[in-house]
């Protein structure tokens, strides 16, 4: 009787080999496991991607934020310019500055919170944003701003 030849990679330690080549079926030691038993690892792939474009989206919602916060603020500061130039013209033409100042903040989007004549035609007027900043609905606060103007002698 002649003993069956063996099968060439089919033995235990073939195994082993294989497992640890494509990385499943062993364990730290090296010593074989069948290929169905669970991994610990599996799946740690899939949560790492979320967590990174969890993280990318809400750096990009604070970016939004910031933006739409910058643009609210030059929003307020044009229009805090235009009232004071127009407060200006007023007071150098013996109109109301103030009430004047008002009718462009308004046109500009904006509110006048504070206007005061400073002497020599100069007049400093101070605006607030009437929508405010909002992202996603959530309202986040008022871009203010504010502008001086007058004669170029009165610097």
């Amino acid at each position: 009787m002649t003993p069956e030849p063996a099968v060439v990679g089919d033995g235990p330690v073939a195994r082993a080999r294989r497992a640890r080549s494509t990385g499943r079926g062993a364990d730290p030691a090296g010593i074989a496991r069948p290929d169905d038993a669970p991994d610990a690892e599996r799946g740690a792939g899939t949560v790492l991607v979320l967590g990174i474009v969890a993280a990318v989206l809400v750096l990009a919602l604070g970016l939004a934020a910031l933006a739409h916060a910058q643009a609210a603020r030059g929003t307020a500061q044009t229009g805090a310019d235009l009232a004071a130039l127009a407060a200006a013209t007023a007071a150098r033409d013996g109109w109301d500055p103030c009430g004047r100042a008002r009718e462009v903040a308004a046109r500009n989007a904006v509110a006048v919170t504070a206007c005061a004549e400073q002497g020599g035609g100069v007049v400093r007027v101070d605006v607030a944003s009437t929508d405010g900043v909002t992202v996603l609905g959530v309202a986040l606060g008022r871009a203010s701003a504010a502008a001086r103007a007058g004669p170029a002698t009165a610097r």
